[in-house]
């Protein structure tokens, strides 16, 4: 059963409907500058997250790494390109999606109907051997930003969790929930609200000497 977040505590239910009330589909726009506190799980830190040397099928099974892990990450990802906007940053390669396209206002858990959204996604980043993957969630402003953070965490949460069932390993990806930071838009205006309700998966390789 889907939950809502009010204030600091998770409750079952809904939140209060100035949060993400509103459900717009538009284009994404670009981040700004990068903010230095966002919500994550305490025990997971992102840059320095450790990649098994296998990867678990949804099944349960282990299957070995293809025999050029580089290439068949690259060709998943350029087979995705077809379908979803991918685009190329410092921090690696960022597919952006609309929260209000598979996520119910105040709420965070996927419903069946919705994860079609996901299912090409989540076969692309079960083939990014060697390379991390975090899912970042971001809010509008409405409502407070305790509440906001919470609700964004458990959306990352929930689409980190989906991944993992689909078999991306669990070492692999962090769940990153960022509120209402970083704009990409006004929240002045209904569109600009739906602009900056979004995910963010953001695909990095991992190099040996990453700094925390």
């Amino acid at each position: 059963m889907a939950g809502a977040v009010a204030g600091a505590c998770v409750t079952t239910g809904a939140v209060a409907p100035a949060a993400d009330s509103k459900r717009h589909a538009v284009p994404i726009a670009r981040l700004g500058p990068s903010d230095p506190s966002p919500l994550v799980r305490p025990g997971h830190d992102p840059p320095m997250l450790s990649i098994p040397p296998v990867v678990v099928a949804a099944s349960g099974s282990a299957k070995p790494p293809p025999e050029y892990p580089d290439r068949t990450a690259t060709e998943a990802l350029d087979r995705l390109r077809a379908t979803y906007p991918l685009r190329r940053e410092r921090r690696g390669t960022v597919i952006t999606l609309p929260t209000d396209g598979f996520m119910q206002p105040g709420q965070w858990e996927l419903a069946s109907s919705d994860r079609f959204w996901l299912r090409e996604i989540a076969r692309a980043l079960g083939d990014q051997y060697g390379r991390t993957i975090v899912v970042q969630v971001y809010t509008d402003s409405d409502g407070t930003a305790t509440a906001n953070d919470a609700l964004s965490l458990r959306r990352a949460e929930s689409i980190r969790d989906y991944f993992v069932a689909s078999g991306v390993p669990s070492e692999a990806i962090t769940a990153v929930g960022l509120g209402g930071r970083k704009p990409v838009a006004g929240n002045g205006t209904p569109d600009g609200r739906a602009q900056n309700r979004r995910v963010e998966i953001v695909i990095a390789v991992r190099t040996p000497n990453a700094s925390p």
